[in-house]
């Protein structure tokens, strides 16, 4: 079972997009993207293959997972935990549109 989560979150002047989604079972894997502008600054992955293996699986328990790390992610950017990555994001979108003009 495939299942995801998308927030957008307000930071200041700021709205950063998260996506948080199940891989699926031939790449168990939650994977958890964030994006600035549509660009990508910060991954977070992690699989859960021992799990999906162990008798504790089910697919209530893997949504309940998803939803944690997303949620994760999310307490980061507003703890400030992200601000370096994206300041750099920032930095490198607007030294590719100077390049560009």
């Amino acid at each position: 079972m495939s299942s995801g989560f998308n927030t957008d979150v307000k930071v200041g002047d700021r709205v950063l997009h998260v996506q948080t989604e199940d891989r699926g079972p031939n790449h168990p894997s939650i994977d958890t993207v964030v994006y600035q502008n549509g660009r990508i600054f910060h991954r977070k992955a992690s699989n859960y293959e021992q799990f999906a293996a162990s008798p504790e699986f089910s697919s209530e328990e893997l949504r309940r997972r998803v939803a944690e790390q997303h949620k994760t992610v999310i307490e980061a950017i507003r703890a400030g935990e992200l601000d370096a990555e994206i300041l750099a994001a920032e930095t490198e979108a607007n030294a590719a549109a100077t390049a560009a003009s």
